[in-house]
């Protein structure tokens, strides 16, 4: 999959076919929720419909530092992203909206764009609020919560898989566990990476397989 980076330097070098070949790998199951953390934290509204999100053009162009949404609508034709008034919803999805957004029912003005005029803007604005826009969506797709962007939940399992086994790797070595605490943090980390797959009780019985026995430390205590 792309990066963010990549889109960034599709639009510096305004890459038409790159750009759309970069939203078009979005990963659309993702999306949904990358655009709700991006409106919980910049303090827009977002409208919800069919696993898609939408925020009113007006709005994001405030978020970007525009004076008003012009600069948002020469962008989203420049690169062709998708546009929907509210006329284009269903009667009942129109009346969510307007219950939801406030919105006049014979609004004509109103312009809804989705997660791809989103990162575009963020990536090609140049003013002061855009830079925090775009500083934010480089750092969650450092996160690995960007849809199409860096770390897939594969790739992120995997290293939690890699931590795991440094954890087990560490604790096998250690001759004498006493620390039942210890042992039980460990059991506990390795079964949150496993999802559950080996309970925290059955890998607090394999660590007791690197303990001495009983028998084998009141031995040892009496000969001390």
């Amino acid at each position: 999959m792309k990066s963010i980076t990549d889109l960034e330097i599709a639009v510096l070098n305004q890459d038409y076919s790159e750009v759309q070949s970069i939203l078009a790998d979005l990963d659309k199951h993702t999306e949904l929720m990358a655009f709700r953390k991006a409106a919980a934290h910049f303090g827009f509204s977002l409208f919800e419909h069919h696993g898609r999100g939408y925020a009113m053009r007006r709005e994001l162009g405030l978020i970007y530092g525009y004076m008003d949404e012009s600069g948002l609508r020469k962008l989203c034709e420049r690169w062709g992203t998708e546009t929907l008034s509210l006329g284009t919803f269903g009667h009942d999805v129109r009346d969510l909206a307007i219950q939801q957004l406030g919105l006049s029912r014979n609004d004509g003005k109103t312009i809804f764009v989705g997660w791809d005029t989103f990162l575009l803007a963020g990536m090609e604005s140049q003013t002061d609020a855009a830079k925090k826009v775009k500083a934010y969506l480089l750092h969650m797709e450092r996160a690995g919560r960007i849809a199409g962007g860096a770390l897939s939940v594969v790739q992120s399992r995997h290293i939690r898989l890699e931590e795991a086994e440094k954890v087990s790797k560490i604790a096998s070595r250690i001759d004498r566990m006493k620390n039942t605490q210890f042992r039980s943090r460990v059991a506990r980390y390795i079964d949150d990476v496993l999802d559950g797959a080996l309970d925290v009780q059955g890998q607090l019985n394999l660590f007791s397989s690197l303990l001495p026995d009983a028998a084998e430390e009141k031995q040892e205590d009496h000969s001390s």
